[in-house]
């Protein structure tokens, strides 16, 4: 599928708020495939994702490191830094099925419907739901992958998180709005549109001579 993101944390005292944008083309099945481009404060980032592993283009450290602009991050090491284990939230991802959508949010109590309305061309259906740290849950990922999410939830203060999203009557997504009320940073929003489903995606590795893995990186940067 094709989306685009837009995104908005609040600026601490007084700060201004940090923006990201970005544009993505993801495939779920039959393996993980993408590639991704962000903007946040002035600064663009290139990442692909292959199978399980990440490869995020960083041009400034091809100077200091053999002319390899390329960063390999090792899943293990992300996982280890974020505390959220990725591998196993990858292996969730690869079984979603987004024409089941509908279905599931209907099955939900916390969902109830707000209207018909008409989003990029397409009629939709608007679902709305609020969830705290404490009652979310989540269809098809562990219970410890879920105490993992809620522990990341509780180390910002989270303490309400409210999705809306619209789905065509055959239960496909085209827009997802997230605004999550956070005691540390106020209230964070975003907004994915998707644009496109069921379309080819390919992402291949970058040419293994432009390829730097991040424990690598760390050791020249001493």
């Amino acid at each position: 599928m094709d989306f685009t993101l837009d995104s908005t944390v609040p600026g601490r005292s007084g700060a201004r708020p940090t923006t990201l944008d970005g544009t993505a083309s993801l495939r779920l099945h039959p393996s993980l495939a993408g590639r991704l481009s962000f903007t946040s404060s002035g600064q663009s980032t290139t990442e692909r994702i292959v199978d399980t592993k990440f490869y995020v283009l960083l041009p400034q450290i091809a100077a200091r490191d053999g002319g390899r602009p390329w960063v390999l991050v090792d899943l293990a090491d992300a996982s280890k830094t974020a505390g959220i284990d990725y591998s196993q939230l990858l292996r969730s991802a690869e079984q979603v099925d987004p024409t089941r959508t509908l279905q599931l949010l209907a099955a939900r109590r916390r969902f109830h419907e707000i209207g018909v309305s008409t989003v990029d061309s397409h009629r939709v259906v608007g679902l709305t739901g609020s969830f705290t740290p404490a009652t979310l849950t989540q269809p098809g990922i562990s219970r410890a992958l879920l105490a993992q999410l809620k522990a990341k939830l509780a180390g910002v203060g989270a303490t309400r998180e409210t999705v809306t999203m619209y789905l065509t009557y055959a239960g496909l997504p085209v827009r997802i709005l997230t605004s999550l009320a956070t005691r540390t940073y106020g209230t964070l929003t975003s907004t994915i549109d998707i644009r496109q489903i069921n379309i080819p995606v390919l992402a291949s590795p970058p040419p293994a001579a432009q390829t730097i893995t991040l424990t690598q990186l760390r050791k020249t940067a001493g």
